[in-house]
């Protein structure tokens, strides 16, 4: 109890971050349970069209869950939207190449 009042009077935005953090990564379900169903394995890619699809799936769903929040707090624009989408669509493959690079993925995909 301590530490969460703790946390909450040293760092005022833990409980935004969190929800932001949590509605981005639950985004990411639909797409792992669609790649499941499809019987592709984690941390592998499908063939074709389907994996051009399912790429780009899994660069912007993260953006998607995390504008369904924010969108409460700030009104989404087209020059907004498109600025998220170019950040996270250039950033996102760069830090999974980190991850992988740091031994914390198994592929750079």
């Amino acid at each position: 109890m301590v530490f969460c009042v703790a946390v909450l009077v040293l760092e005022p935005f833990f409980v935004p971050d969190t929800f932001f953090g949590l509605s981005a990564e639950l985004a990411e379900l639909p797409n792992s349970f669609t790649k499941r169903q499809l019987d592709i394995a984690p941390g592998t890619t499908a063939r074709g069209a389907l994996a051009v699809v399912l790429y780009l799936w899994d660069q912007l769903d993260l953006l998607l869950g995390w504008w369904l929040l924010f969108s409460w707090f700030v009104p989404p624009t087209p020059v907004r939207l498109a600025a998220s989408i170019l950040l996270v669509g250039a950033l996102h493959p760069v830090v999974t190449v980190i991850g992988w690079l740091l031994g914390m993925r198994p592929t750079p995909r």
